[in-house]
């Protein structure tokens, strides 16, 4: 049976211009699989959403 991996790929404002998107995460996290043989079996993305629990309000876009 071979590895079962969930991607799961987080960007939100970036402070510190790493300029790591969602969408490069997802695909080093393919190569990733790819290398070791395992399978994706589902791709979570949280882009540009708090990771607090007490945020009530959406962000803006483009912020």
């Amino acid at each position: 049976m071979r590895l079962q991996v969930v991607i799961y790929a987080r960007a939100s404002e970036d402070g510190k211009g790493r300029k790591v998107s969602v969408a490069s995460q997802i695909a080093q996290g393919r190569r990733w699989c790819e290398r070791v043989g395992a399978v994706v079996v589902a791709t979570l993305v949280d882009n540009d959403l708090s990771a607090s629990r007490y945020v009530t309000e959406e962000r803006p876009p483009n912020r």
